[in-house]
């Protein structure tokens, strides 16, 4: 939860969306690429920034994309989807470099990262006094209903 009372309960991490991870290709200025682990698509793409001194990319974007849930109190009183974006730079290590370190046993990339979340516009839930006048009006559409079935067997 945050600060301001609002909980985000993560629903979906996305896959990555780059091709395949050519780890050859992994120098080049602009590639970009999504990682497999044990043939699958990783949620990871990789962007390598533009060419440094020598003609190879010297540093790496590395993102992620989920879906989550907000609301604010209880999840029962409405909830809002959100579609969120994490991001960090790798300085000094392009996709070649990180895809070695994360092969090797035991490597890891330690870096700070930045999260961005932006609500879907299409995810209002009707307050309960809307479900509630509705469930009225159908209530009083099949007594009517009844009524006149009965007053026209007589």
């Amino acid at each position: 939860m945050f600060a301001n009372g609002i909980t985000f309960d993560l629903t979906k991490v996305l896959p990555g969306t780059g091709p395949i991870c050519d780890i050859s290709l992994g120098n080049n200025p602009g590639y970009v690429c999504t990682p497999t682990i044990n043939g699958l698509l990783s949620p990871f793409t990789l962007q390598n920034s533009s060419a440094g001194s020598g003609g190879t990319a010297t540093n790496a974007a590395v993102t992620f994309n989920i879906e989550a849930l907000a609301y604010s109190g209880l999840a029962s009183t409405g909830t809002s989807t959100y579609n969120g974006a994490f991001s960090t730079q790798s300085a000094g290590q392009n996709i070649a470099g990180i895809l070695s370190t994360v092969a090797t046993p035991g490597g890891t990339v330690i870096a700070s990262y930045s999260a961005n979340f932006n609500g879907a516009s299409n995810t209002q839930v009707p307050e309960p006094g809307t479900l509630g006048t509705l469930g009225i009006g159908l209530a009083a559409l099949i007594l009517g209903g009844i009524r006149k079935k009965s007053a026209s067997v007589r």
